[in-house]
């Protein structure tokens, strides 16, 4: 199975990876939210945006952005639309020709207007 990095641990991105682990995908959450990253990774729960429902198969969560990304065959968007702009940014140098990059983002940039596309 593929490795999965998920950019965003909100409600989305965890359900996102809810699914992912469950279909056997090894997934890795990136979250700037410390208490995110450490209820995932000790009670399997995302407590902050997605209690009640406990993540199952090969799913962890960092803090870290280029690690969580490190040898990541696929990429999920899942970040806030207002954020989207400024974690590709930080993230472009870890990105590479053989990543498959999914956009999973809703919304619209706030400073622009514009979709995320």
């Amino acid at each position: 199975m593929s490795r999965i990095a998920i950019i965003g641990a909100g409600g989305w991105g965890t359900a996102l990876g809810l699914v992912a682990g469950r279909a056997g995908h090894e997934v890795c959450l990136w979250s700037r939210n410390e208490a995110v990253v450490e209820s995932i990774n000790r009670e399997r729960v995302n407590r902050v945006y997605l209690a009640g429902h406990q993540l199952e198969g090969e799913v962890g969560a960092m803090g870290e952005l280029k690690s969580a990304l490190a040898g990541a065959e696929v990429v999920i968007l899942a970040s806030p639309s207002h954020a989207t702009r400024e974690l590709l940014q930080r993230a472009a140098a870890s990105f590479h020709t053989k990543m498959t990059l999914v956009s999973a983002t809703k919304g619209i940039e706030i400073e622009t207007g514009q979709r995320i596309s």
